[in-house]
């Protein structure tokens, strides 16, 4: 799949280990090529976005669409468990870099692992998608499973990377939501669209109906910093 061309990828059980070429997604578009709805409704998924060697830059996410390109929908339900991985400035679940993913739905028993190791989110938007974008980007954590996202220091662990100007971000947290857990490097950037780092309550981008946790890492630190929790009633408890 490449030069725009949407593919539909659905996984239903097995086991699926996807690495992608240079510049593409390990499950999703090729370099320069977008992904259509991808599906994983069971099995173990583990896919890895690919890296363009000639610049650094030009990553494609581990699940979703190759660099450049945004992705389409992506949905994570059923007994799937999924591990994606992304550097080279591509979201792990979502966008290669400088796209914008429409949606990202992680329902019913789901478990994730989202991993970016620099400049993309880990779900959500590649790096400089603000210079891109060309969608409003859903993104719903649904699932009983536990989801797990680790950023850097470039961007979220669920949202956006790069500028948070531009196109609309909306997160929805559902009432049947385990933990989810948010990790990023960064202190003066929040691991979480829609709460800054000094902020005790969520703007009108972030939903919360169920329960989310996180902590945040300083740069270099191993997990242990500051934790937040936040309930049904959007009340926030800070340690």
């Amino acid at each position: 799949n490449t030069f725009g061309d949407d593919l539909d990828i659905m996984i239903e059980a097995g086991t699926v280990t996807a690495e992608g070429a240079a510049g593409g997604a390990g499950s999703g578009g090729a370099s320069n090529g977008g992904s259509g709805d991808i599906v994983i409704s069971g099995g173990w998924v583990r896919a890895s976005g690919g890296v363009d060697e000639s610049d650094l830059m030009f990553g494609g996410a581990g699940i979703g669409s190759g660099d450049s390109v945004d992705a389409g929908s992506i949905i994570l339900r059923g007994d799937a468990v999924v591990e994606a991985f992304s550097s080279s400035g591509a979201a792990a679940i979502g966008a290669g870099y400088t796209g914008y993913a429409r949606s990202i739905q992680i329902l019913e028993r789901a478990q994730v692992t989202a991993v970016s190791t620099y400049c993309g989110a880990a779900i959500g938007s590649g790096y400089r998608s603000y210079t891109n974008a060309r969608t409003d980007m859903e993104i719903i954590c649904n699932t009983q499973g536990t989801i797990t996202a680790y950023g850097n220091a470039y961007a979220q662990a669920i949202g956006r990377a790069g500028s948070y100007s531009g196109n609309t971000v909306t997160i929805t947290v559902g009432e049947d939501s385990g933990p989810i857990w948010m990790f990023n490097e960064n202190p003066n950037r929040s691991p979480l669209w829609g709460i800054t780092p000094d902020q005790a309550q969520p703007n009108e981008d972030l939903r919360i109906n169920g329960h989310a946790l996180y902590w945040q890492m300083n740069i270099g630190e191993a997990a242990q910093g500051s934790a937040s929790s936040y309930h049904a009633d959007g009340t926030a408890a800070w340690t």
